[in-house]
Parts: C-alpha cells; structure tokens; sequence
C-alpha cells in the first residue's frame, strides 16, 4: 500500500464519521422536539431539552474516542474528532455545556489513559485549546462577522496546531511528518466544512419544520389552538369521559375549556385596546 492510499483511506473514514455523527444528532433532535412538542420559532440548543441531550449526545461521544484512542493505541488519528467535538460545542451549545463536555472528556482521558506526565500535557493542552475557542467565538460575536469566519479561525488555529506538533514530539504522539501533518490538517478542513455545512443545512429544516408546524397548528391572531387541532382535541377528551359516563365531569370540561377561551381572548382584546388607547392618547397629545 502506497503513502497516499493509507492516508485517503483515514480521510473516506473521517467523513461517513462526521456525516453519520451529524445524521445520528439530527434524528436524537427530531425526535426530542416531536415528543416535547416544540413549537419555538428558532430552536434554541442552549436551554431546555436540546440542550440536555446535546451535552449527554455529545459527552458520550467523547469518552467513545477516548477510548478508541486509548485501545488501538493511535492517539494521534483521533485528534481531529476531538477538536471537531470541542469547537462544534462551543459554536452551538452554551459555554456551561461545552465547559460540562469538557470536563467529562478530561475525566474520560485520565481513567482510560492513566495519570501520567503524558496526560497532564494533554489536559493543558486542551484547556488552552478550549480556552482559544472560546475567545475566537467572542471575537466573531462581537465584531459581527460572517458565520463562517470561524470556522475558518478554527482552521487556521489548526494549521498551528500541526505545524507545532510537527517540530515537537508529543509523548503519546511520537514524531509527524510533513506529509502526516498536512494529511491531517487537511482532513480537519474537509471534515469541519462537512460539519458546518450538514449541521447548518439541517437546523435550517428543522427551523422550518418546526415554524410551518406552528403556522398550520396556531392561529396566527390569538396564539390559541386553531380550530382543526382543538376538534381532534376535543373529541379525544369527549370520547375519554363518555366511556367513563361522567356528565358532571362533562359538564366542567366544558365550562374549563370555555372559561380559558374567555380568559385568553380577554386579555388579547384588552392588551389590543390597550394599545389603541395609548396610540389615540399619544395622537391627542401630538395635536
């Protein structure tokens, strides 16, 4: 087997990873927004439920590498996947939830790997690491820059990241060459694009699924059920309690249903008139 086929076969591998990490993701998130019935406009992945499953997702795909790392003895063919994982948290997670990950990824090495100058060295370097992310995602908020600017940071910090290691041997490295060092910063660049793009592509959907779900689901006028959903609710209910022959029960199902109509378009009406009273107000005053 020739140089390049080792390092292509490594490469092919690295992306049906990435891709399948993604897909996996994306079917956890569709499935925890159908049973929790989210209904925000913009899903947010740093609060809530998203957010819960993410950092769980997530954490347990970094001890998965850790522990392959650790068992096939080839630390240096799963960094890549490690800083894939830490920047992806820290862009879409909030920083409590990336900080979590990565304690648990820093757990994950020492039991695995051992206590050792070795592992020291890698925990320090993966703060200074997680520590450069964070500052580079604060630097992008502020100055308002195009989302794919930071990955391209990221690249970039990479690129470092390879150049340094291949004029410094790392214990549980051993020595990169040239060509090892540019295969793998290469892969970084095609599997984090792959990343930003598959992510970026499928929480658009998904926003949209969820926005076009709300639309066909919620009136538009009060934010109350419309009338498709209430009836399907409805009858559920009226089924429910007609088996159990409960009119009382019946009765005040109703009166609750009929009451909460009343008390949601109350306050509609009365913030409306609210409004036109202050805008009329304002419109005296001016004159």
């Amino acid at each position: 087997m020739t140089q390049s086929e080792w390092l292509l076969q490594p490469l092919f591998t690295g992306a049906f990873v990435v891709l399948g990490i993604i897909l996996l993701y994306q079917l956890i998130i569709r499935s925890v927004i159908q049973y929790f019935n989210l209904r925000e406009t913009k899903l947010n992945y740093s609060v809530g439920w998203l957010n819960f499953f993410s950092v769980n997702y997530f954490g347990l795909l970094g001890i998965y590498f850790e522990y392959e790392a650790s068992h096939l003895g080839r630390d240096v063919e799963f960094v890549d996947f490690r800083l894939l994982l830490l920047f992806f948290v820290v862009i879409y997670l909030s920083r409590k939830a990336s900080f979590a990950i990565a304690v648990v990824n820093a757990l994950a090495r020492i039991v695995f790997w051992g206590w050792s100058i070795g592992t020291m060295g890698y925990l320090g370097f993966g703060l200074t690491m997680y520590l450069i992310a964070i500052g580079i995602s604060i630097y992008v908020a502020k100055h308002k820059l195009p989302p794919i600017s930071i990955i391209l940071f990221y690249d970039a910090l990479t690129a470092i990241f390879w150049i340094f290691f291949h004029y410094y041997k790392w214990l549980n490295f051993g020595e990169v060459s040239w060509s090892q060092a540019i295969f793998y910063w290469g892969s970084f660049f095609i599997m984090n694009m792959l990343l930003y793009y598959g992510l970026n592509s499928l929480n658009d959907e998904n926003d949209y699924l969820v926005s076009v779900t709300h639309r066909a689901t919620t009136d538009p006028l009060t934010n109350l059920k419309n009338y498709a959903v209430f009836k399907a609710d409805f009858e559920k209910w009226f089924d429910t309690f007609e088996e159990k022959h409960n009119p009382i029960t019946m009765m005040q199902l109703i009166l609750t249903i009929s009451n909460e109509l009343m008390i949601s378009m109350g306050i509609w009406l009365g913030c409306g008139l609210d409004s036109a009273g202050n805008a009329a107000e304002a419109g005296t005053n001016g004159v």
